[in-house]
């Protein structure tokens, strides 16, 4: 099952130089006209900060799968033993492509191009969060279940659960400890729960 197409994942883009802060002017007699160097100068005074998405973004899917055997026991009872697996694949996580190096403390991207026309050659001590698609996420899980109809008024059903979630990252917006090694964040997801357990059962009054 694939996911729709991911939404709001280039808009950032339009706050990078120069379009991201708006500056205004006045003509006077004595200078009649805006230079455009002018503009770039303002638009660069207030720093720099720069969003991407990768180029090979791609959108999520999902498979699922599972193995069930059922069983009828004495006294009308149902049992179910399954397996139940999902895979999630290409799912959408920050990840800042300008960390620092671990051991040298050096940007990949350490400047602005000297041809830029804001800040040209300018220091980009910033982090650059680009929009990736390296997400993925594991789900296996054993599922008991037994049932028993209605039968001299008694009708119950008790479920199992044991389940193990594993993703990079549960909530949107979770940022990577270290991007340069994003498998570093595989870990068990935030809503995680190893043994579920629940029954219920009707009981047909028989005096109505």
């Amino acid at each position: 099952m694939s996911d729709q197409p991911e939404t709001n994942a280039v808009s950032g883009l339009n706050s990078n130089p120069p379009f991201r802060n708006s500056v205004t002017y006045s003509t006077t007699v004595a200078l009649p006209y805006i230079p455009v160097e002018n503009l770039y100068a303002s638009a660069g005074a207030a720093g720099v900060a720069i969003s991407a998405i990768d180029r090979n973004f791609k959108n999520a899917y999902t498979q699922t799968y599972n193995f069930n055997l059922q069983q009828e026991l004495p006294a009308g009872v149902v049992m179910s033993l399954g397996y139940y697996g999902s895979v999630g694949r290409h799912l959408r996580q920050p990840l800042n492509i300008n960390q620092p190096n671990l051991q040298t403390a050096v940007r990949p991207f350490a400047r602005l191009s000297t041809s830029s026309p804001i800040l040209p050659g300018a220091a980009t001590a910033v982090n650059i969060n680009q929009v990736s698609s390296i997400g993925q996420s594991d789900y296996n899980a054993m599922w008991l279940t037994l049932r028993k109809a209605f039968r001299n008024g008694v009708n119950f059903s008790f479920n199992y659960n044991w389940s193990k979630s594993i993703d990079l990252g549960s909530l949107s917006g979770t940022a990577f400890q270290d991007a340069t090694r994003p498998y570093t964040n595989k870990g068990l997801s935030d809503f995680y729960f190893f043994n579920v357990m629940w029954f219920n059962e009707i009981y047909s009054l028989p005096f109505k």
